[in-house]
């Protein structure tokens, strides 16, 4: 509890301070869910003192109907938690403050501050380390620490890959959606609030920055793949789900933070073209066990390969990272099909990273699951987890390190030292048709990033994307019953806080139609 102020005695003081706190439009609804629930001061006190997002009061008025925007809803919680002794001020002025539009910012930068924020900050963003300093991305890097907005570049980047997602799922993507970058215009032109809130120079200044960091850092996410996943996305999600919860038990223990974990899936068979008509079918591994055994007789000569990029997965990852003198932990992963075996998971999961972590130390954790070890039916496959060498396999400088890390190392190059270049990096391993990363960013309890790498393509990744997204790269199509167990498993199983009030508000506020 975070008790700061003057806790009611009882529930008539509670009710009595709700009266005269809350304005007349709401209190009808407050009284009515009080009377509705015959809630006592204990109960009252539970759901308020905990996130507005888990408040059944909350929910209630969410989902019933009741007309009011989200930040009305946050200003009755507000007042409410103050009424009933937790805060003295309500937490809607926090988030008041917070939700800074971006037209409010001070883009008014200096020479001299640009300067000094590249100086600073170009050990954090190699990738633009030798970026002119008149270069866009700095003047904006620059509004960014200027107005404490540090991942502010990254954001805009991700309200116009929302936009591009949203464009597809409209069926107004077109022919064009894989190049990233002639979107940015299109996105400035197409957004009401851009046009009308920032001028022409802010404008320009914004494009060319999302345009280089798409460059530089990361491209979007493709959005019409020339390969697709020959594996179980259901299978996929409960991996995801188990990764998830993990990660969430590390945050509930008080683990030290920051703390970023790189989850790479690799599917039973490589990536088939898109064009193929063959699919695996939606489900269990049984469901497509007589598939698997045909293609796995291929996955060693596959493996062999080396394509143009020298890109080559090794058959067995972890005697791989360990010759390459890297702590790993290999277990073992029994095919998930209930509750029990998630538990299990997740406990292997979490003693993985535990046990190549130094105590009380921020770490960055990479974690195979290699489903390629799963030869026939009911056949366990490797889980894997190393802590990659030197500054790779820490959690500091920021987002900006934190993505750059995931991007350039993964895996050690066979013989390989602790550098840059003699590893592969998420944007790398489109070439072994196996690719699946989900990256994890624990920056505070209640910040928390998630991004998904496939294809060299890397989007921040939201809740909706389990239904929105994700289907698109496996190789079964999309179906009413799919997205129904998608929709009901992640409501069950994804418990991970991913949401954050400043982003949500901007991307509304930028993105709305």
């Amino acid at each position: 509890s975070h008790l700061t102020a003057m806790a009611a005695k009882d529930i008539d003081e509670f009710l009595e301070n709700a009266r005269s706190r809350l304005k007349p439009d709401f209190r009808s609804k407050f009284f009515a869910f009080h009377e509705d629930n015959g809630y006592d001061l204990e109960a009252w006190q539970a759901d308020l003192e905990g996130a507005f997002e888990d408040s059944l009061f909350v929910d209630e008025l969410t989902t019933n109907n009741n007309g009011l925007g989200e930040q009305q809803i946050r200003q009755i919680f507000g007042d409410l938690r103050v009424a009933i002794g937790i805060d003295k001020q309500p937490i809607v002025e926090t988030y008041q403050q917070q939700v800074l539009s971006l037209h409010e910012l001070d883009f008014n930068i200096t020479k001299s501050e640009i300067a000094d924020v590249r100086k600073q900050l170009e050990s954090q963003i190699p990738d633009f380390k030798e970026e002119d300093e008149a270069s866009a991305f700095w003047k904006l890097q620059g509004v960014a620490q200027k107005n404490n907005k540090p991942n502010l570049v990254p954001m805009l980047n991700d309200i116009y890959q929302c936009w591009r997602i949203r464009q597809l799922k409209s069926k107004a993507a077109g022919n064009n959606n894989n190049n990233n970058n002639n979107g940015v215009l299109r996105w400035l032109h197409s957004s009401t609030y851009m046009k009308q809130k920032i001028n022409d120079e802010q404008r320009n200044m914004i494009q060319h920055a999302v345009e280089s960091y798409n460059t530089r850092v990361y491209q979007g996410p493709v959005l019409n793949p020339m390969h697709k996943v020959n594996d179980s996305l259901k299978d996929f999600i409960k991996i995801i789900c188990n990764a998830s919860e993990t990660i969430n038990r590390f945050v509930e223990e008080q683990h030290a933070l920051p703390l970023q974990v790189d989850v790479w899936i690799i599917p039973k068979n490589p990536h088939k073209s898109a064009v193929e008509e063959k699919a695996v079918e939606f489900g269990d591994d049984d469901d497509d066990d007589d598939d698997d055994d045909d293609d796995d007789d291929d996955d060693d000569d596959d493996d062999e390969d080396d394509d143009d990029q020298g890109v080559k997965l090794p058959s067995n990852l972890y005697r791989h990272v360990s010759d390459n003198n890297i702590k790993a932990i290999l277990s073992k992963i029994t095919p998930t099909s209930d509750d029990v075996n998630n538990v299990t998971h997740i406990r292997k999961m979490k003693q993985g990273i535990q046990d190549v972590a130094e105590k009380d130390e921020s770490i960055r954790a990479c974690m195979v699951v290699d489903r390629r070890t799963a030869k026939k039916l009911g056949d366990d496959y490797d889980l894997c987890c190393y802590r990659p060498p030197n500054s790779f396999g820490k959690a500091t400088g920021g987002k900006h390190a934190m993505v750059h890390n995931t991007k350039v190392y993964m895996i050690p190059k066979p013989g390989a030292d602790a550098e840059e270049e003699n590893a592969f990096g998420a944007a790398d391993l489109k070439e072994t048709k196996r690719d699946f990363v989900f990256s994890f960013y624990v920056h505070e309890k209640n910040k928390i990033d998630v991004l998904f790498w496939f294809h060299a393509g890397c989007t921040r990744f939201f809740r909706h994307y389990f239904t929105d997204l994700l289907p698109l790269y496996f190789v079964k199509e999309d179906s009413d019953d799919e997205r129904k167990w998608i929709e009901e498993y992640i409501e069950k199983n994804f418990k991970l806080k991913i949401t954050n009030d400043l982003f949500e508000a901007w991307n509304r506020e930028i993105n709305a139609s």
